[in-house]
């Protein structure tokens, strides 16, 4: 029985493996041009996802099913649901790291699908949950791979995350030692270093992932002024529960079990889903 279990296990992975390459294969192919022809660096773009189904390999459920929704130009939307609901997965299609089994992604009226996938995500920037630090100066961690970056974009990056005067106060500056990870640094200075990195690459579509979580509510005011800043010329995503955040959003999309249950202002979608109006109600007591 055990045999019989472990060869049924493994054709199950190969036909999953084999609906992946079938959804490949069927993809338009990429086009010769790049992003950066087809969407120069407008600061914001507007994305639109129609009919997208997502599905891992080896699974028998779609993790994404029929999901259509608009992610507004120059606004912050913020994209809330249980642990589950397939925000994370949401988030990793449109960063193009992976591609739909079905459905589109367009941005600015262009097929995610019919473009290099890399020449996108150089448009894109991503904070996680834990910020990825490198074991390097404060210079290179905001801006990485450069070997003459722009000092006064540099010192201004740090401004917009409130942390320009604290650098400037260090005996080396820009030039100040940061370990693996981020060691030496306060789990809020690691995501304001890491938002200053996005606010000196200028991406076009910025997708943040519980930017606020376990932070002490003055550092919370602090990122949460950032992100309402980056918003305001740049297409921001943001993945949360705080209620600071679902206060502060444009617009607001609610998901469960795969599925777009909810999207709107931030009124809209409370009028629709109790629960949301009473987290709102919170937020508007804090």
């Amino acid at each position: 029985m055990r045999t019989m279990g472990a060869h049924y296990h493994a054709r199950l992975q190969a036909v999953a493996a084999a609906e992946t390459l079938q959804a490949l294969e069927a993809l338009p192919r990429p086009l010769a041009r790049s992003w950066s022809e087809i969407l120069p660096r407008l600061g914001s773009v507007h994305i639109q996802c129609e009919g997208v189904r997502y599905r891992y390999p080896g699974r028998t459920q779609d993790a994404l099913a029929d999901v259509s929704l608009t992610i507004p130009p120059a606004a912050l939307t913020v994209l809330i649901g249980p642990s589950g609901a397939g925000k994370s997965t949401l988030a990793r299609l449109l960063l193009g790291f992976d591609l739909p089994r079905g459905g589109d992604i367009f941005v600015n009226g262009c097929n995610l699908a019919t473009a290099e996938p890399e020449s996108w995500r150089s448009q894109c920037g991503w904070l996680p949950q834990q910020p990825v630090l490198l074991a390097g100066s404060i210079r290179e961690n905001i801006a990485p791979g450069e070997d003459e970056p722009d000092a006064s974009r540099l010192w201004e990056a740090l401004a917009r995350v409130e942390l320009e005067a604290r650098v400037r106060s260090l005996p080396e500056g820009l030039e100040t030692r940061v370990g693996q990870g981020g060691r030496g640094l306060s789990g809020g200075e690691m995501r304001r270093l890491a938002l200053a990195r996005l606010f000196y690459s200028q991406p076009a579509f910025v997708v943040l992932d519980e930017p606020t979580a376990s932070l002490d509510a003055e550092t919370e005011a602090v990122i949460s002024r950032a992100i309402s800043e980056l918003a305001r010329n740049h297409t921001v995503l943001v993945i949360a529960h705080r209620l600071q955040t679902l206060r502060e959003a444009d617009h607001l999309v609610m998901m469960e079990a795969g599925h777009v249950v909810a999207e709107g202002s931030p009124e809209a979608v409370a009028e629709r889903v109790p629960a949301v109006g009473r987290l709102l109600g919170g937020a508007s007591r804090d």
